[in-house]
């Protein structure tokens, strides 16, 4: 992450340099663009390998779109930037909660983004995305974000209706897989979040029947990741494999099945120790590992594994800090740093330790 966010920080300021020479250089100011919407993405992209800056990379993106926007042209290339930087301002702003923001900003892309994956130039790179991938994104996100916005109303209509959206986002991608066979699963990775919808019915109505579409929507959603890394083994898509155990295992113990979630989630923490080892310096991933270890404790909690619980959820406690001062875009660590506590004084009740409960 460190030596990635170097090379495109030292081309950045090349660019800058050069542009305040050329200003109206539309192949400058292009290039300009995509450096600061790849500084972005890898100082804070939510849910991806980065920094975990996320005010940083808000500001990037911003730079970017401003630069792509005074290009002074609206070409094909030009259009995909913008669609690109949106996409990334959008995910920071599903991240910090801003869902009604995101929902806008998304909505007012969509259409340019279906345009240049169905009518534009083949292979047109959009700052390192793919149209076809910006296109099935950028539905998901907007799916997201209304799901997200439904569950702080806790509304379980406007859950019913993102899962509508997941749904329909679903088939997108496997119409964008049939366009192109070779490119990922995006709709079997995607699936996850259909999943996500199904748990939040879960929760609301109590019905174990939600967590069991929930499991069958994670379950594919595993099996996706995991034959994705059979066929190209690397950190991002070990990274993705270890997600879907790990919401695979969560779901599991919300089934009930609670030695099988055990055993999902350690298979989901020896997948993403080894990447997060390699690259200290993502923040994301770091989060990420001490999720899985809360989810594990929680789960081996529930299962009666109570020293390993303890040591399990203790470790999780450990690695997430607040920072100093807490902004908006910490809204996930705040939770963690949250859910990480709540499982530990589960544990401290059941083993009658009452003030360190408290605590």
């Amino acid at each position: 992450t460190r030596a990635r966010m170097l090379l495109v920080d030292r081309t950045r300021k090349s660019l800058d340099e050069l542009l305040s020479d050329t200003p109206r250089d539309p192949e400058l100011r292009r290039a300009a663009a995509k450096a600061y919407i790849q500084l972005g993405a890898i100082q804070g992209e939510p849910f991806a390998i980065s920094a975990g800056d996320s005010a940083g990379a808000l500001i990037s993106y911003r730079k970017g779109e401003a630069i792509a926007g005074r290009a002074g042209t609206r070409d094909w290339e030009t259009n995909a930037i913008l669609v690109r930087a949106r996409t990334g301002i959008a995910e920071i702003q599903v991240r910090a909660g801003n869902y009604h923001d995101a929902e806008v900003t998304l909505r007012a892309e969509l259409e340019t983004a279906r345009r240049i994956w169905q009518d534009g130039p083949p292979n047109l790179p959009i700052a390192d995305r793919s149209p076809a991938y910006v296109y099935v994104r950028i539905n998901l996100l907007l799916c997201h974000a209304l799901m997200r916005a439904a569950d702080v109303e806790h509304n379980a209509e406007g859950v019913k209706q993102a899962l509508s959206q997941f749904q329909r986002t679903i088939a997108i991608a496997e119409q964008v897989r049939r366009k192109d066979p070779g490119g990922p699963d995006l709709a079997g990775r995607y699936t996850q979040y259909v999943g996500y919808a199904y748990e939040l019915l879960g929760d609301y109505s109590g019905d174990i029947e939600y967590y069991r579409l929930a499991r069958t929507a994670h379950q594919r959603a595993a099996d996706s990741a995991r034959t994705a890394y059979a066929a190209f083994p690397n950190p991002t898509t070990r990274r993705d494999l270890a997600d879907g155990l790990g919401d695979l295992g969560w779901v599991e113990r919300l089934c009930g099945d609670y030695d099988t979630g055990v055993e999902t989630l350690k298979e989901a923490l020896a997948a993403i120790e080894p990447v997060s080892k390699t690259d200290p310096g993502s923040l994301e991933l770091q989060l990420e590992l001490a999720t899985i270890y809360e989810r594990l404790g929680a789960a081996e909690g529930a299962a009666g594994r109570m020293p390993s619980a303890l040591e399990h959820l203790t470790t999780a406690r450990s690695m997430v800090k607040l920072p100093i001062r807490v902004e908006a875009s910490d809204r996930e660590t705040v939770v963690l740093f949250v859910r990480v506590r709540e499982h530990l004084a589960q544990i401290m009740i059941h083993r009658h330790r009452n003030q360190e409960a408290r605590s």
